[in-house]
């Protein structure tokens, strides 16, 4: 048994401390330099309203909140306060996804330790982490709140892998409390199961403790009205921003900027955006590749199922990667968040790939937001002299491309390589 690590050690804080300020500092600056036109933020603030105005949310907001109900109330509490301290909301909205981000880094750093023994890789674990341009770029910048339950998922992973036996109710807890906050963990369920020696009895406490919690949470809401719960959770497939139909997007948009010869500076934001509108109105993707999106979630959770069914040669964390690599290529409604939910993992497996995934994925995402969501990128800070449509197109169908080859690429090195492991261990 791996004796838990002790916080009293002097070392160990001043680790920790060293995380916390890195971490801090990397995403302090976006976070006070943001903007109220952050598509986010926006959103946020449209969850928020109903909820402070005693309002179901699911019954008054159309494609607004598409989750079940737990996190619905972090935006209301951030606007709130930002009402009582006069302090912006795009701050206090960010709150939330900074303390999650930066858990999950010293998070990292704990667990790392306690399998390698070894505060100097932890060390480097927990840095690594905390100035991962990708966290940075969710956190800092976009302000999503996917850090919390990401830490939930990995926190429940990782006790399922080297506490099963004496905290399996807290792992499913902690699983069950990232399924509350986004359904996507619930993915993790059946391979946690699978993958543990646990006694059938204890495998059905799993179950109820990881799914019953939300049920509870969702309980009020399936009385009042739970026609307009599943219609709007239901009805959520997501934001086609990566995958291959993105990059058929892309392709779409540059090839009427360059049939209209739209190379021109368009000088601001705003002007940026309105050209964008009216160019998607002229879209027409290959039929081809819109049909596949059209089925991709089907094609997903096949490939799920592949992988499920291959439980006994591969160990957990290969497993929980391969899910979600799988979703980043197959699936069309990605979101920017999502690359986010790989990323504790990638620090206890010896992968060459983890490196380019970080590198490509945030060449991706500052692509993406350039494109459609420059404010998230750049702020309150005035433009002149935006790039020209056909650049920033161009631009993101190259990097989309590569992120989309790399995820493609890794998925097939972790199905049918061997195992290569860094500091984890194996269930």
């Amino acid at each position: 048994m791996i004796k838990p690590l002790t916080i009293r050690s002097r070392g160990v804080l001043k680790d920790v401390a060293f995380i916390i300020l890195t971490a801090l500092i990397l995403r302090i600056l976006p976070t006070l330099f943001g903007s109220d036109q952050n598509m986010d933020v926006v959103l946020f603030r449209a969850q928020a309203i109903p909820v402070l105005d005693h309002q179901n949310i699911y019954q008054v907001t159309h494609r607004v909140f598409p989750y079940t109900p737990l996190s619905m109330f972090i935006p209301a509490l951030c606007l709130a306060f930002a009402n009582l301290s006069k302090i912006p909301f795009f701050i206090t909205i960010k709150i939330p996804a900074l303390i999650g981000d930066i858990s999950l880094a010293v998070a990292i750093y704990y667990w790392a330790n306690r399998v390698r023994r070894e505060r100097g890789i932890a060390l480097k674990a927990g840095l690594l982490y905390a100035i991962n341009p990708i966290a940075v770029l969710i956190s800092g910048f976009q302000g999503n709140l996917m850090p919390l339950p990401t830490l939930f998922m990995f926190l429940a992973v990782m006790m399922a892998i080297y506490d099963r036996d004496k905290n399996y109710r807290l792992s499913a807890l902690l699983l069950g409390l990232s399924i509350a906050f986004r359904s996507y963990p619930i993915l993790l369920l059946p391979l946690i199961l699978l993958k543990s020696d646990l006694p059938r009895i204890k495998k059905l406490k799993y179950v109820a403790y990881a799914l019953v919690p939300t049920l509870l949470i969702s309980l009020p809401f399936l009385l009042i009205g739970h026609q307009s719960l599943f219609k709007e959770m239901l009805s959520y497939s997501g934001f086609t921003d990566y995958g291959f139909a993105a990059i058929e997007r892309a392709r779409s948009l540059y090839s009427i900027a360059v049939a209209n010869n739209l190379n021109f500076i368009s000088g601001d934001i705003a002007e940026h955006m309105d050209n964008l509108r009216l160019m998607h109105l002229c879209a027409s993707p290959n039929s081809i590749i819109m049909e596949l999106a059209k089925h991709s979630k089907a094609i997903f959770l096949s490939t799920y199922l592949l992988i499920v069914l291959l439980n006994k040669r591969l160990d957990l964390l290969r497993s929980v990667l391969l899910v979600f690599l799988a979703f980043y290529f197959l699936y069309s409604g990605v979101s920017s968040q999502y690359l986010i939910w790989v990323l504790p993992f990638l620090y206890f497996m010896d992968d060459d790939h983890s490196r380019w995934y970080v590198i490509l994925g945030s060449y991706a995402i500052v692509s993406v937001y350039l494109c459609y969501y420059p404010r998230i990128l750049l702020g309150s800070i005035p433009v002149r002299g935006y790039p020209d449509i056909s650049s920033v197109l161009m631009n993101e169908f190259f990097a989309l491309s590569l992120f989309w080859g790399i995820c493609v690429i890794w998925f097939f090195s972790i199905l049918f390589k061997k195992e290569r492991f860094g500091v984890n261990g194996s269930i």
